[in-house]
């Protein structure tokens, strides 16, 4: 590994940590954030190695774990931290109704591991209220949502690449 990959990804890691760090101390905006977080092991990616962005991806996941809640180093874990990574090879299929069908094949396992592991009523207080046949609804729109707000990044990254 060289040390301009080792930089990069550590200074990706830096910036996550602070957005953890905004997380625990904004509470208006987490699902913002938390995409955001989500976007620095795909700037790794494009801006180094696979390897980096895997190991940027582990870091964050391993200090948001213990530097923070719990709760939010397994959702990165579990959802936000590798979905970038996964949607990087999906999407290398171009073939948009199966990118989407895998896609949405691997937000409903995240889902259901991340339901194992915590309650989503810790994460996003917002479903304590919310009637349970309309949660899977709303969390698949959430979900495109979130896909469009990511692939806008990178959209935006390759539109101002340094």
């Amino acid at each position: 590994m060289k040390i301009r990959d080792l930089t990069t990804g550590g200074a990706l890691v830096a910036l996550t940590m602070l957005i953890f760090y905004a997380i625990t101390v904004v509470p208006t905006n987490t699902l913002t954030l938390l995409t955001i977080s989500s976007f620095m092991p795909i700037l790794a990616y494009l801006r180094t190695t696979l390897k980096t962005a895997i190991l940027v991806y582990i870091c964050n996941s391993i200090l948001g774990f213990i530097l923070f809640t719990p709760i939010l180093g397994i959702s990165y874990l579990i959802f936000f931290g590798a979905y970038g990574i996964i949607k990087a090879f999906i999407e290398a299929i171009d073939n948009i109704v199966l990118e989407n069908i895998l896609k949405l094949i691997y937000f409903i396992g995240a889902l259901v591991g991340l339901n194992f592991m915590v309650s989503i009523r810790t994460i996003i207080p917002m479903f304590d209220i919310m009637p349970s046949m309309i949660f899977p609804l709303v969390a698949v729109v959430a979900f495109f949502v979130y896909d469009f707000a990511l692939s806008l990044l990178i959209e935006g990254y390759y539109k101002y690449k340094p």
